[in-house]
């Protein structure tokens, strides 16, 4: 039981934070590992790999929705991306990646 805890730690963990392709070398990793768990096991880190996605999925549209904010008070109230920002109240933290996505900054 314990060994079985291990593993779905390890992939919850791995699986948090890459890509496709990146999860598609995990799951063939942990396909052996995987299979002494039970079906009841497997739907549970199934659900929880949905859960990630979803919650990436969601990230990532309030991303796309502050990076649209800004590009609207740019184009019409003559704003500068910086000012934009400082009205939404963007955090300086993520204010690097609104401008990437927005392609004011590479």
């Amino acid at each position: 039981e314990e060994e079985k805890e291990k593993i779905r730690e390890e992939c919850r963990e791995e699986f948090s934070v890459l890509t496709e392709e990146e999860k598609e070398k995990i799951r063939e990793e942990c396909r052996e590992e995987f299979s002494v768990l039970t079906e009841e096991e497997k739907e549970k880190l199934r659900k929880e790999f949905e859960a990630v996605g979803e919650e990436k999925g969601i990230a990532k549209g309030k991303a796309e929705g502050k990076a649209e904010s800004v590009k609207n008070l740019i184009r019409n109230m003559n704003l500068s991306s910086e000012e934009a920002m400082r009205m939404l109240g963007i955090p300086e933290e993520e204010q690097k990646a609104v401008l990437e996505q927005i392609g004011l900054m590479s």
